[in-house]
């Protein structure tokens, strides 16, 4: 798009870049709403039914592959797996990163034999 800019001048009025900056902050917007809501319901369901940790990857993978599939042409097929493939990677990356948050804590605690207090606990009343 800079090579654009620079050979042919104008990509479209002076409006272009703040435009193009606007749908850019958008689309990050849209992408970290979607992967934020995406990994909150994989979570939510996982905590409730165990699966594999591949499942939910997977289904990122199929449901992106699937509008792609219909037409059934070889280019389309290949488009939805590559798509698929990259936003399966990014959401696994995201997913494990935001899932894992808990794994360090957890795991200083059962290395120093950290107890952590229960809600059931006594409280402490102030004399």
């Amino acid at each position: 798009m800079l090579v654009g800019a620079i050979t042919a001048g104008d990509l479209g009025g002076p409006l272009f870049w703040p435009l193009f900056v606007i749908i850019l902050f958008v689309v990050g917007v849209i992408s970290a709403v979607a992967l934020s809501a995406i990994t909150a319901l994989a979570d939510l369901v996982r905590s409730r039914w165990h699966f594999p940790i591949w499942v939910p990857p997977l289904v990122v993978f199929s449901s992106i592959l699937l509008p792609y599939s219909i037409r059934a042409t070889p280019t389309a097929i290949a488009n939805g797996v590559l798509l698929g493939l990259v936003a399966s990677i990014v959401f696994a990356l995201y997913w494990l990163a935001v899932s894992s948050t808990w794994f360090l804590p957890r795991l200083l605690a059962r290395l120093f034999h950290i107890q952590f207090p229960s809600h059931d606990a006594p409280k402490i009343r102030n004399a």
